[in-house]
């Protein structure tokens, strides 16, 4: 166990052998139930150790052990592309706030615009009322 992926080689989990993983773990931000689930196989990849040469079911134990491994590796791909996903968003929803921010700009110069118009046009009207359209 370390405490951020830049100590397991920018890795948050990594299958070093079949009783053996390192996992970058930080309390504040990681998925306990990742943490709850290598442990678990760890744990039963002990117990699946300790049996051997006893007969019962190992097989099927370590053939779903191994199966759990395969697993195990696929959640580092699956969190890797949360993570790209989740900075994806944030920088498509700062590239909206910015255009959101522009666009504001924008209106609030056009309406400011037409607004002076509209004075000028006050200014300069007639005295007399409007000019009649033959």
């Amino acid at each position: 166990m370390v405490p951020t992926a830049d100590l397991n080689a920018g890795h948050g989990l990594r299958v070093l052998g079949p009783r053996r993983l390192v996992m970058a773990f930080e309390a504040a931000q990681d998925d306990p139930d990742i943490l709850r689930t290598a442990v678990l196989f760890l744990r039963l990849s002990a117990l699946a150790a300790a049996n051997a040469g006893k007969g019962g079911r190992l097989d099927t134990a370590r053939e779903a052990i191994g199966k759990a491994l395969d697993a195990l590796g696929k959640i580092e791909a699956i969190r890797k592309a949360s993570g790209t996903i989740r900075t994806n968003a944030d920088t498509i929803d700062k590239s909206a706030l910015a255009l959101h921010s522009s666009l504001s700009r924008l209106l609030d110069e056009a309406r400011i615009a037409l607004d002076d118009n509209a004075v000028e046009a006050i200014d300069d009207a007639p005295a007399n009322g409007p000019t009649q359209v033959a």
